[in-house]
């Protein structure tokens, strides 16, 4: 009979030889060694009896490494130290703390830059030779098999300090991170991090960093960083260099680091607290114009729509002769409602500053390019802008008994087509080069939107209304659509639930947030109250969740947050992902968004 080695028990020395088909006696564990190869085919190995903890502590001390699933060249791996700290290799989104063992099961807490409260995975140690760890466990990250490589590590310590007289709250955090610093004019690259939450320590704060051996050069230069976080806010940071690990520099330090003065204030906008999307009256119109005395006439006019549309309106000139440009896309509330963002056709998305009631501040006419010599207010108006003007756009159109439906490439929003102004020549030029009846064609074409009364009931609804049709073409969907954030590896941070605005007070234990990594497919995240874990499955942009488990502290501040994040979850079906800003869908509802968070 064909056999495979495979473990009985996490948590026993115990090893079997078991039929492929497994075996089923109740009473295996039971019987003695010699009925036990008789009834089960199973062998009882040498070493079979528990392990001591000191064996078990000293066996682990070592860097252990495993290949990244995904980029079979790299490597990612863990460091357990004698005195107890644990290191990450590899692993830029994560940071180990510490590690110990709790009845022969390995205790290892982790935390990162925006949950830094320790989160600790239990794991039972299946393997454990002098060259190959195996670890099992219902939280699987680290489940996996990992081969010994002391070399592929490196370790820098020291303490961290500051001269003022001012106490550390309980949820103050240190980052630190390792740079290398080689090259003049420009930007530091980042090797390592190292994120430690003080938990009530005070000055000085003892470091470990830890970093991968083949990332540092002997003909580079590697400096240190380190900040003190207080309520998400830097409040202590390194104003001197600090040099370690080549050209003849240690691997240990005492950084003294100085506080952070206060911002000043005057920036022309009055302080806010953000814009919820359920208090805007919508659709709106914001519009501004300068007031510099010199140089051509800048005026903007915004609509907003509640379905996330935008149109932009850009004037440029004089009255009698003026440049008129525009935009239309996707919009999104970001930074707790005090940023509102436009993806749009622009190079980089519009990010407005949301000052007191009814007032936007704009900064730059193209995105990132062509910021302005003075920022532009944008103010509520009384009345919502008509905006009738035609706007070049691209989509998928069909027609098909009767109803003309256009799909745009940009916002991916459905409207009806109304069957007026140049609507024919578009549905003359689809009848042409259809194949099959209701096919999708790719269409360019320039049009703006109206209100009709609605094909089906009483009432409004808005229709795209075609001025000028310029072309179609053979294409079954619309082109790619590359977004600025990936679905992955990234730190979405939890913004909206089905339509209402998500606004979280920071209470040391992190934010609403999720988080999915790819090489074993794991979600991850923290609900406002407890951290939660599980798997997730993507196909194209179909997502789903399953396996999902979490930490059990009460919520007595807000049990519903929890509860409808969980619920928004479990219904997820689709994403899509606009600019920064990722949806997640139950058939065509939006049941949560979020927004990409960078460190």
């Amino acid at each position: 009979m064909a056999t495979i080695f495979t473990p009985l028990h996490g948590r026993t020395g115990y090893r079997c030889f078991q039929p492929i088909e497994h075996c089923h006696h109740p009473t295996c564990l039971l019987l003695t060694m010699g009925f036990l190869a008789v009834l089960c085919g199973c062998a009882f190995t040498p070493g079979a009896k528990q392990q001591p903890a000191e064996s078990l502590q000293q066996g682990l001390i070592g860097t252990w490494m495993r290949p990244i699933k995904d980029r079979p060249n790299a490597m990612e791996g863990m460091r357990f130290d004698a005195d107890g700290r644990f290191g990450l290799i590899g692993i830029p989104t994560m940071s180990g703390l510490r590690w110990r063992l709790e009845n022969n099961e390995l205790v290892v807490a982790t935390v990162t830059e925006r949950y830094p409260e320790p989160f600790e995975t239990r794991l039972a140690i299946q393997t454990l030779t002098e060259k190959t760890l195996v670890l099992e466990g219902d939280q699987g990250y680290f489940r996996d098999e990992w081969h010994r490589d002391d070399s592929a590590s490196g370790r820098l310590t020291g303490q961290v300090t500051y001269r003022e007289r001012i106490a550390l709250p309980q949820d103050a955090v240190l980052h630190l991170k390792l740079e290398d610093v080689s090259r003049q004019d420009v930007r530091a690259t980042f090797i390592a991090g190292q994120v430690i939450p003080t938990e009530g320590r005070q000055v000085p704060i003892p470091f470990a960093l830890y970093f991968a051996a083949d990332a540092i050069d002997p003909r580079y230069t590697y400096q240190v960083r380190a900040d003190i976080l207080i309520d998400g806010k830097r409040r202590f940071l390194t104003t001197q260099a600090y040099p370690v690990l080549t050209r003849g520099h240690p691997d240990h330090l005492d950084i003294t680091l100085q506080s952070v003065p206060p911002k000043p204030s005057g920036t022309g906008l009055a302080p806010s607290a953000g814009l919820r999307v359920e208090d805007m009256s919508l659709p709106s119109t914001y519009a501004g114009q300068s007031s510099s005395p010199s140089g051509p006439r800048l005026r903007v006019s915004l609509n907003l729509y509640p379905d996330r549309l935008f149109l932009l309106r850009k004037q440029v000139g004089t009255p009698s002769a003026e440049d008129i440009t525009y935009d239309y896309g996707r919009w999104y509330l970001a930074h707790g409602g005090r940023q509102l963002v436009l993806v749009g056709q622009a190079e980089a998305p519009y990010k407005l500053a949301v000052g007191e009631t009814g007032r936007l501040r704009l900064t730059g006419l193209n995105g990132r390019k062509d910021l302005l010599q003075v920022p532009l207010d944008l103010v509520l108006s009384d009345e919502v802008d008509a905006f009738e003007e035609a706007i070049p756009m691209t989509g998928m159109f069909r027609y098909m008994a009767d109803a003309p439906l256009f799909t745009d490439c940009m916002t991916d929003m459905v409207f009806p087509v109304a069957q007026e102004n140049d609507y024919l020549a578009l549905e003359r030029a689809y009848l042409e080069n259809q194949k099959t009846p209701g096919e999708p064609l790719f269409v360019r074409l320039a049009a703006h939107l109206g209100r009709r009364a609605a094909m089906e009931g009483d009432g409004m609804e808005t229709v795209l209304v075609v001025d000028r049709f310029q072309a179609i073409g053979t294409r079954s969907a619309c082109p790619p659509r590359q977004p600025l954030a990936d679905l992955e590896n990234t730190y979405w941070k939890l913004t909206e639930l089905y339509g209402g605005t998500i606004r979280f007070t920071y209470s040391g234990r992190g934010e609403p947030h999720l988080m999915l990594r790819p090489p074993e497919r794991q979600m991850s995240g923290y609900s406002g109250c407890n951290g939660f874990f599980g798997l997730y499955r993507r196909d194209g942009e179909r997502l789903s969740f399953e396996n999902t488990g979490a930490t059990m502290m009460a919520c007595p501040g807000n049990p519903d947050l929890e509860k409808t994040y969980f619920k928004a979850l479990k219904a997820t079906e689709h994403f899509k992902i606009f600019g920064e800003m990722l949806e997640l869908y139950q058939g065509r509802e939006v049941v949560a968004r979020f927004e990409a968070v960078y460190f």
